[in-house]
């Protein structure tokens, strides 16, 4: 999945944005917190849902791989 990993590095050590999303729906979710995704967009996040669409799929991914099911 590097075409996956490699988006979300800043560098070879360091996350980007993206990855920081990532990892902060993980933390979220080691505390039981539920982030509320989706939510609806407004004048001051016109990009609503949208925003957080590929965190939450890399997420779903990544629970996948670590449940032992094969991904394509």
């Amino acid at each position: 999945h590097r075409a996956r990993f490699l988006p979300l590095m800043q560098d070879g050590l360091h996350l980007n944005r993206r990855g920081n999303m990532v990892m902060g729906l993980d933390v979220a979710r080691a505390f039981g917190v539920s982030p509320a995704i989706p939510y609806a967009s407004s004048a001051h996040d016109p990009e609503g849902r949208t925003f957080w669409d590929e965190a939450v799929e890399i997420q779903k991914l990544m629970d996948e791989r670590s449940s032992g099911e094969t991904l394509p």
